[in-house]
């Protein structure tokens, strides 16, 4: 399996509107924690999962609801207002402000999305994008759980394998958490012991796909405000990468997830099983979200087909087909392969980029396995 690191010349047409919703559609509730605002230690994958989400053909989305996680919910309410306006979808969708606390906290904050995903339920079933922690998910099971047969499928960003650390960059210490079920892990667990469809995208299927300075630069020369826009909030989380974790790209972990739902084919995903491993010690509080250990089934995407990376990007930014796109950089393909331990991959020091298009592929290296 082929990670890209993707550094695309990219030719946009014009921003494509909210497609409608046909007979067939697949009805989408999108539980997000976003952040626009370009500050600098703030994830933006949010946003492009929900520049993909909104302009694929095939979904109805039906609501929008915000969850505390990359910040407090009321300015990530605000800024998914905001988001909305500007992709030209704020006229059919508001955002529902949820959860500003985890399940163990009582879930404050959540009573407003939980009664707004049972509403969409209540006329029909649907599938739940979850970007953040799981909890006005978890709250709606607890407030109707006569409605939880009606939810098709819930995706959501998180899981690991067992004894798996993320270092996303070149340092051997400073690694990254399964944050969103680090945020809430009880309300996981409800979501889990449901019963429903579970979908994990996992940090390695996001650590495939990466954004570095070449492609923002061209997506912003690229001429729609969509680009543009996207572009301009990324670069400071580009920037925060480089210096915190000394890596060329960031991973839009969350735009992958979205893949999951717009792009299946290209998902590379199994069944197997997951539970939360719980580590309380005098010393050591990390509980985890771990595969193959037993527990209820779900599928778990790990690997991605090479040609999704593009997809996604063409997606989020409004740009041609795949094969309209130029170039992209290329990484070993051994990632996939290694079973448990992993170590997602990160540039070599001191690369370079070749000055001749045709031959940009950028060579990087697999570190060793770093686990505690």
């Amino acid at each position: 399996m082929r990670r890209f690191i993707a550094s695309i010349a990219l030719f946009l047409v014009a921003t494509m509107a909210t497609p409608p919703a046909d007979a067939g559609a697949r009805r989408l509730w999108i539980d997000t924690d976003a952040a626009c605002d370009g500050a600098m230690a703030v994830d933006v994958d949010d946003c492009w999962a929900l520049a993909l989400a909104l302009h694929a053909p095939g979904s109805e989305i039906v609501g929008i609801s915000t969850v505390f996680g990359n910040r407090d919910a009321a300015p990530t309410a605000a800024e998914t207002e905001a988001l909305l306006h500007r992709l030209d979808a704020a006229d059919e969708i508001a955002p529902v402000i949820g959860a500003t606390g985890p399940l163990s906290d009582g879930a404050p904050g959540a009573g407003p999305a939980a009664r707004a995903m049972a509403a969409a339920l209540d006329d029909g079933p649907m599938t739940i994008l979850a970007l953040g922690p799981v909890t006005n998910l978890a709250a709606l099971l607890r407030l109707r759980p006569d409605l939880a047969s009606r939810i098709e499928k819930i995706v959501a960003v998180a899981g690991q394998r067992p004894g798996e650390r993320f270092f996303p960059g070149s340092s051997t210490v400073l690694h990254v958490h399964d944050m969103n079920f680090r945020k809430d892990v009880e309300a996981f667990e409800e979501v889990i012991e449901s019963g429903r469809p579970l979908v994990l995208a996992s940090y390695q299927a996001g650590s495939q796909v990466g954004i570095d300075a070449g492609l923002l630069d061209e997506i912003a020369a690229a001429g729609t405000s969509r680009a543009r826009w996207l572009a301009e909030i990324s670069r400071n989380w580009l920037r925060f990468w480089e210096l915190g974790f000394g890596a060329p790209a960031f991973h839009p972990f969350d735009l992958v997830a979205a893949g999951v739902l717009v792009h299946r084919e290209l998902m590379i995903c199994r069944q197997t099983t997951a539970r939360i491993v719980r580590r309380n010690s005098l010393f050591t509080v990390r509980d985890t979200l771990e595969v193959d250990r037993g527990g209820p089934t779900v599928r778990y995407c790990d690997r991605i087909d090479p040609a999704l990376a593009c997809r996604l990007v063409a997606g989020a930014t409004g740009a041609m087909p795949c094969d309209a796109l130029s170039r992209a950089v290329q990484a070993d393909d051994s990632y996939a392969d290694r079973v448990t331990n992993l170590r997602p991959y990160t540039a070599a020091p001191g690369l370079r980029r070749r000055s001749d298009p045709a031959a940009r592929e950028d060579a990087y290296t697999a570190r060793p396995a770093a686990i505690a």
